[in-house]
């Protein structure tokens, strides 16, 4: 009958309105869910790199205090400390090398070595698994390097630099941006020779 086409086509049309406003309504909700997704990688972004990009120096592997300062060649760290903790604001420095070296295997991985004297001075320095090296035999290896390489911690590796080879024990594990390994400076010392000051990382009083 014709009331009972008219029915008919009002519920298909009222059917079709459902899935159009079902349709409308994803759309508005992935819209506001891809908003909100990028307003929180913008607000992360920006937190890593305030501060001069401290938040960024860490997720490198370096320690991240108010200033890094480089010296010429000829300067000794004992002139270096002396005259920076001649100043009151100074709290506390520490000394960075970064040298390129080389894990040596069936296939070769080149890493970037971070080290400091004393891994107890740094402040932001983390290691996700284990400990940070206390020994110049001591080493941590980035995660990712260490699970494709098929490393565990308390296993040794071999790294290379300046054409000198050097067994380390794997302390713990790091996740940093580059492929890094942390080294004590004594550590760096036996495979690569420093004769330079490296640089310097000032931390001011509050």
């Amino acid at each position: 009958s014709l009331d009972k086409t008219r029915s008919d086509i009002n519920l298909r049309l009222g059917f079709r309105n459902i899935i159009r406003n079902k349709r409308q309504n994803i759309g508005i909700f992935m819209c506001i869910l891809l908003s909100s997704l990028s307003i929180a990688f913008c607000l992360m972004v920006a937190d890593i790199f305030r501060d001069g990009g401290n938040g960024f120096k860490t997720c490198c592997g370096y320690e991240s205090g108010d200033y890094y300062l480089s010296f010429e060649p000829g300067v000794t760290s004992e002139e270096i400390e002396k005259e920076l903790y001649s100043y009151d604001e100074v709290r506390k420095i520490t000394d960075m090398h970064v040298q390129a070296l080389t894990i040596v295997g069936d296939a070769e991985t080149f890493v970037q070595a971070v080290s400091y004297k004393d891994f107890k001075e740094t402040e932001n320095v983390f290691v996700t698994k284990g400990r940070l090296p206390e020994h110049d035999n001591e080493a941590v290896l980035k995660r990712t390097i260490a699970e494709n390489l098929g490393y565990e911690i308390g296993d040794s590796i071999i790294l290379r630099g300046k054409g000198i080879e050097k067994s380390y024990i794997i302390t713990g594990y790091t996740n940093t941006l580059n492929d890094t390994v942390l080294l004590t400076l004594d550590g760096l010392n036996r495979i690569y020779p420093i004769s330079e000051h490296g640089m310097t990382n000032v931390y001011l009083k509050e």
